[in-house]
């Protein structure tokens, strides 16, 4: 009994080897685009996250400042009802809508020593508008 020696690889094998090696770079490349989209719309969130809470910061900063140097008082004009403005951002390029405004938490009360702070900041990533949202309250903490 003579054996049979196979010396090469046949033609099912090597349409076998190159469809997994395909499907196996496909995933792989698949994989790598998700993760870098996923990268870049961590790094917008975090921009837009910090724009929003310097806002906040900005405007606790007024609410202070009118207090500590011109003795105003707590109903002044530290308390926007909105604003707008649009923000550049150079990295990444992306051109951010800031939007505030503030309102009492109760306006029912008339006096009220609580005041509600909502950002938002919203961007257009693809063709799709995104948006955050922060708030804060501030109180008068000069009447407690």
């Amino acid at each position: 009994m003579k054996r049979k020696t196979f010396k090469a690889f046949g033609l099912m094998e090597t349409v076998l080897a190159l469809g997994i090696l395909t499907a196996v770079l496909g995933t792989s490349v698949g994989l790598a685009r998700f993760s870098v989209r996923a990268s870049a719309d961590s790094q917008v969130r975090i921009v837009a996250y910090n724009l929003a809470q310097r806002k906040i910061e900005q405007m606790r900063q007024q609410r202070d400042n009118n207090w500590l140097t011109s003795g105003k008082s707590w109903r002044s004009d530290w308390c926007q009802t909105s604003t707008s403005q649009t923000i550049n951002h150079p990295y990444p390029p992306v051109a951010f809508t800031l939007t505030s405004a503030c309102a009492d938490v109760n306006p029912a009360v008339p006096d009220n020593n609580i005041k509600k702070i909502t950002i938002t900041i919203a961007w257009s990533d693809r063709g799709i508008n995104k948006s955050i949202i922060l708030e804060t309250k501030l109180s008068n903490w000069k009447q407690f």
